[in-house]
């Protein structure tokens, strides 16, 4: 079984803390794509994975979210890890941003829960512009 980190980031102004609605472990459906490490095929449609339903099986394999390893984006353009993935018999290959996220405004300190639209969230606040973009998902075996 491997183990593998998924770390996000993305361009924040005027925005911080960068996760999904409730935290990481909030049991809010994921969505994945894996690819076989037998015959290197990429699923044809995205797998949900939740914390509360952590575990996905197949006659290929398996694939299951470890709670516990979420912190939210805190930088523009720094990476934080959002979870970790136990792998046998595949390797996730795609991510989507889906579903409810927040964020935490840098002019008044409140908490704005949103869902990405086209991979983008804007809001004006207090004249001020908060906006988060360039989202990006990564893979890495975590060796610990």
């Amino acid at each position: 079984m491997v183990k593998f980190a998924l770390k996000i980031t993305a361009k924040l102004e005027n925005a911080t803390d960068l996760q999904p609605a409730g935290g990481a472990d909030n049991g809010l459906p994921y969505l994945f794509k894996l690819q076989c490490t037998t015959c290197q095929a990429v699923s044809d449609k995205h797998i949900c994975l939740s914390t509360s339903d952590p575990s996905s099986t197949t006659y290929k394999g398996s694939a299951s979210l470890v709670i516990g390893y979420g912190q939210p984006v805190t930088k523009s353009g720094q990476y934080a890890t959002l979870m970790h993935i136990n792998c046998d018999g595949f390797e996730p290959e795609d991510f989507i941003f889906s579903g409810d996220w927040a964020c935490r405004s840098v002019v008044d300190g409140k908490y704005h829960e949103f869902q990405f639209t086209d991979g983008k969230f804007k809001k004006e606040e207090d004249q001020i512009e908060m906006i988060i973009s360039n989202l990006e998902a990564t893979f890495v075996v975590d060796r610990t």
